[in-house]
């Protein structure tokens, strides 16, 4: 199965994410200009200019690739535990985006009613799966930046 693009995706919280995402990320005062994130179309790298060392790939949100990047920057020491953490929660609630996004597809074009209730009661697990995802990705990217 190919990357999902979830540029395309519009969950409710996917906005909220990426503001509070920001707001992180603006907390975060870099002080080295050493590593960098690579767009591949679809993922995000992250790269130590002075070797070309890849450190991290296949991110899919750029700002969590960015959040990464600017911890790495800021010339403290990072824990890798706490990277590794954010990576697979990143990777957890983008699963959990997808979701949504497919019932909410499912739903908009059932037109049987015994599926459609299914759909829809899929959809509103999803969409719950999915806030608390996104609340645990914050929380770590929070964790990040504080250690």
């Amino acid at each position: 199965m190919d990357n999902p693009d979830i540029d395309y995706m519009q969950p409710t919280s996917e906005s909220e994410l990426k503001d509070q995402l920001e707001d992180i990320l603006s907390g975060i005062i870099s002080t080295l200009d050493i590593y960098d994130v690579i767009d591949n179309g679809s993922t995000y790298d992250i790269i130590n200019l002075k070797n070309s060392n890849m450190l991290y790939e296949d991110i899919n949100l750029k700002i969590v690739a960015n959040i990464i990047a600017s911890a790495l920057n800021t010339g403290e020491e990072v824990n890798q535990s706490s990277i590794d953490k954010v990576l697979e929660t990143e990777k957890y609630a983008v699963s959990k985006m997808v979701e949504v996004k497919i019932y909410e597809e499912l739903t908009e074009s059932s037109d049987n009613f015994d599926r459609l209730t299914i759909y829809e009661t899929k959809l509103t697990e999803a969409e719950h799966k999915s806030a608390k995802a996104v609340d645990k990705l914050l929380h770590h990217c929070h964790l990040l930046i504080s250690v």
